[in-house]
């Protein structure tokens, strides 16, 4: 399973890393902490499975990955994985293509 992470925080981000490459099943196919870099790893091809996209970004949303996530991969699971939980932020990512929130 190829597995996309677009998350800014390097804790979060080397912790759920951390715990995917435990497993021998996953391989990251991406690792991003902007919007930009994402949307460029999405252009150049990088693979995508299940994709964890944080939406806090220091360049813009992460539900602008999401959308062109679904335009591009459109069989690929999209996981809000984010510390917003208000009904407004929740409902923008699952328009964007979200299949699920964490």
């Amino acid at each position: 399973m190829h597995v996309f992470i677009v998350e800014d925080d390097p804790w979060v981000r080397s912790s759920v890393e951390g715990a995917l490459r435990a497993d021998d099943r996953v391989v990251l196919s991406a690792t991003c902490t902007t919007v930009a870099e994402a949307l460029q790893a999405i252009a150049a091809g990088a693979a995508c499975d299940v994709a964890l996209v944080d939406l806090g970004l220091p360049d813009g949303s992460g539900t602008d990955v999401m959308r062109r996530l679904l335009l591009d991969r459109p069989e690929a699971a999209i996981v809000a994985f984010t510390v917003f939980d208000d009904e407004e932020t929740v409902l923008a990512a699952l328009r964007a293509g979200a299949r699920g929130y964490l």
